[in-house]
């Protein structure tokens, strides 16, 4: 391992000061041990490698630690991956960016560096999922969340065990409608040069933003809108925990009363859970055709009063979306 590579990798995905020092730290003092398990992460899952590691520390704190520089660490091989197929350096750090993010998420939940997301980064690691501007797009088979009806999975563009792309949206930067059309731009110019053997039917995504019920609480023109009107919104489920941690991000989910309403997407969407009503989860598809993206087709707004089982919906409060989110779960 490269220290001074390493090093240098903490600064360009802006890692933070703590999280850079305990990484060095553990790299200094455990050389040796992050090596062998950066070596094993070559022959087995590494999402697997990096929980087996961390569970025999002796604390916790010592473990998310541990999982942080080999997650940093591990970094060195998937660059020597980007250098093989002639991807650009500015992708591999945008890319590896998310690192930074998830790590600042578990300092800010539990106040000491460290790593816990090691399942959702190991996507990253083994360089099947790639940042092309505001959206990441991940190597993915078609699959189908539990809610999906067996008619709906029939009908669905893109079908079950396809090659597609399923698109993440990062947190922290709002979700810019032209700054996403021009990731899918992106997308199939970085899929079709480095990637050129993978033929993919299309772009599949889960997420509080596809949720069709959002209609009763955002107007049409905000970007939350204008992204879930490109998708063929295929299934949806009431389930509103994501939506609720994505657009408050509470420390303890539960009490409406005291979440934070300092953008007009929270106000509007606090407003809306304190009259009783739900937010949902919705999943969609874009089907491509020799690379295109087809115009999604909308749902009628007398489908979308039968999801929320509504009368004709009242006039809410017009609210953007500047607040920061991210719809991924790992």
């Amino acid at each position: 391992m490269d220290k001074s590579f390493l090093l240098d990798l903490c600064n360009k995905i802006d890692l933070g000061k703590e999280e850079t020092q305990c990484v060095m730290n553990i790299l200094s003092l455990e050389f040796a041990k992050v090596a062998a398990i950066v070596k094993k992460c070559g022959m087995l899952p590494v999402s697997s490698v990096l929980h087996s590691a961390s569970e025999h520390e002796r604390n916790y704190r010592k473990g998310a630690a541990l999982r942080l520089a080999c997650v940093i660490a591990c970094c060195e091989r998937t660059y020597a991956v980007y250098q093989e197929k002639g991807i650009p350096d500015e992708i591999f750090y945008d890319t590896m960016g998310d690192i930074s993010i998830w790590a600042k998420n578990f300092r800010d939940k539990y106040g000491y560096p460290g790593f816990g997301a090691v399942n959702w980064i190991s996507n990253h690691l083994n360089a099947t999922l790639f940042r092309l501007g505001r959206l990441q797009f991940q190597l993915y088979r078609a699959r189908f969340p539990k809610y999906t009806e067996r008619t709906q999975i029939r009908q669905a563009p893109v079908k079950l065990g396809k090659r597609c792309l399923y698109v993440h949206i990062p947190q922290g930067e709002k979700l810019d409608y032209d700054e996403c059309i021009k990731s899918f731009e992106m997308s199939k110019d970085f899929f079709g040069k480095y990637f050129p053997n993978y033929k993919y039917s299309g772009y599949i995504c889960e997420s509080w933003l596809l949720y069709p019920g959002n209609r009763a609480v955002l107007p049409p023109e905000s970007n939350i809108m204008k992204f879930q009107s490109l998708w063929t919104i295929v299934s949806w489920d009431i389930d509103q925990s994501q939506a609720i941690e994505r657009i408050f991000q509470p420390k303890c989910i539960g009490d409406m009363e005291f979440y934070p309403e300092d953008t007009s997407l929270r106000r509007a969407a606090k407003k809306w859970l304190l009259s009783g009503n739900v937010l949902g989860i919705g999943f969609g598809m874009i089907k491509t055709e020799e690379g295109d993206i087809q115009q999604s087709m909308s749902l009628s707004q007398k489908t979308v009063n039968k999801i929320l089982n509504l009368t004709p919906l009242k006039k809410q409060e017009p609210a953007d979306d500047s607040a920061d989110f991210h719809h991924n779960k790992k």
